[in-house]
């Protein structure tokens, strides 16, 4: 997320993404704590003979180490629990940290930020940030650069911005790639899934 150009909707998503990354972070070492607590008790537990017989010829030391793994098997059955109970809930924060993180990194709250309701190929928002600024297509690269032809072709929309490229506008226009890729993506999905509704936009 470009800081820069983020709109408040994104900074708050992107401080509750941090918040639930730091809880994430708590819960995955309790997990991994029960997880290693568990195993050494494992270590002690072991088979019990609890024939009549058995208990019945066993020494005081015997009794006493026989106590000793029933007591261990029943924290190790207590701590199955408490780690089921917590990997639901490392599961459930990672799940909210991804989705958090998304609707951070989201571009639609921007382009809702600037004013834009049918979503736009981002080359056309390349030609009106040049219009605003005052600036050419050459000041994005010189006619006889390999790039030249994508850049005209890519500003009439008719040519999807790569990675590459992403990097080169990053430089010239000071617009993230990471920006220029999500409105690209944005742009692809608008256009799988048909134009905004009415009452979409006026949300």
């Amino acid at each position: 997320m470009d800081i820069g150009t983020a709109t408040r909707e994104q900074v708050e998503a992107a401080q509750e993404a941090l918040e639930l990354l730091r809880e994430l972070r708590e819960h995955a070492r309790e997990l991994a704590l029960l997880k290693e607590r568990q195993f050494q008790l494992s270590l002690i537990t072991g088979i019990v003979d609890l024939s009549e017989n058995a208990v019945a010829s066993m020494t005081h030391e015997q009794m006493v180490e026989m106590k000793r793994k029933l007591h261990a098997r029943v924290k190790v059955l207590e701590l199955e629990e408490a780690i089921e109970k917590e990997a639901r809930t490392v599961d459930e924060l990672t799940k909210a940290w991804k989705d958090k993180l998304k609707e951070a990194t989201d571009v639609a709250p921007l382009l809702r930020s600037l004013g834009v309701c049918e979503v736009e190929h981002p080359g056309m928002l390349l030609r009106e940030w040049l219009d605003e600024h005052g600036r050419r297509a050459e000041s994005i690269c010189r006619k006889d650069s390999p790039m030249w032809d994508w850049l005209v072709a890519f500003m009439r929309g008719m040519a999807d911005i790569t990675e590459e490229y992403a990097g080169a506008l990053h430089l010239s226009t000071g617009i993230s790639k990471q920006l220029w890729l999500s409105m690209q993506a944005h742009y692809d999905k608008s256009r799988k899934s048909g134009p905004v509704p009415e009452a979409q936009r006026a949300q």
